[in-house]
């Protein structure tokens, strides 16, 4: 981004004769207009490349569809990975057979959202109504998670229904914006699928990382056992016999 911002004049030279090379317009004269910069015929090629790249990348990562977004999106698959199987048995009061099996109902229907949704986007032709369908369905689910969670007597069912509803959000959503994604950099130029992907890549490490930083102080049932395990540990192994009773 820097040195787009700072070389721009120069930048939109090597585009314009790019443009010009695409169209067929005479090669020489293409290469006439580059030498008054400095560069060599042989220098040429590559400048026009970097350069297309990189301003096409901060195109690209202009739009709504930005890799970032997609990344905090995706804030509901780190959790659910991370943090719902102490959850559901720390302030839920289910078993630990009981928590994994929750998860099942998610993964199935997130693996079925993401085939559906790429099917029927493909055949219809279209990306955004199924991004905004997701997007306004995780909301939705997200305010009824609310609702039953200081609930403790929520029933395994519901728990099952909200995980497959998560699911499917989860699909829709992320199978269309990298359909989406990927096709807007190819427009550009194929070359720049991977230089977006990287991008993406490395915008969703960087949320991931913070976001275990932060999901720790949201979700607090999981400090009791981080910081008090082995007491908790002892006390179960000293009044086993009396738990089952409890």
């Amino acid at each position: 981004i820097f040195f787009v911002s700072v070389r721009q004049h120069r930048e939109s030279n090597y585009i314009h004769t790019a443009r010009r090379i695409r169209s067929g317009t005479s090669v020489r004269s293409a290469r006439c207009g580059a030498l008054n910069f400095g560069y060599t015929p042989r220098a040429l090629r590559t400048k026009i490349v970097a350069v297309a790249c990189c301003s096409s990348a901060c195109r690209i990562s202009s739009r709504a569809n930005s890799p970032g977004a997609i990344s905090v999106f995706l804030l509901s698959y780190y959790t659910a990975v991370a943090f719902f199987p102490i959850f559901f048995q720390t302030v839920q009061g289910f078993t630990a057979d009981q928590a994994n099996g929750l998860l099942n109902y998610y993964w199935a229907s997130n693996a079925i959202s993401l085939v559906a949704a790429g099917v029927l986007s493909d055949r219809l032709r279209v990306r955004k109504p199924f991004m905004l369908f997701g997007a306004v369905f995780a909301f939705v689910v997200t305010l009824l998670i609310r609702h039953v969670t200081p609930h403790t007597d929520t029933s395994y069912s519901a728990w099952a229904f909200l995980l497959v509803c998560v699911g499917i959000y989860g699909g829709f959503a992320f199978a269309c914006w990298m359909a989406s994604f990927t096709e807007t950099g190819e427009a550009t130029t194929p070359a720049l699928t991977a230089y977006g992907l990287a991008i993406w890549g490395w915008l969703l490490r960087g949320v991931v990382a913070i976001s275990f930083l932060i999901l720790p102080q949201v979700i607090s049932s999981v400090t009791p056992l981080v910081n008090h395990g082995a007491e908790v540990k002892a006390a179960a192994t000293r009044e086993a016999l009396y738990l089952p009773t409890v």
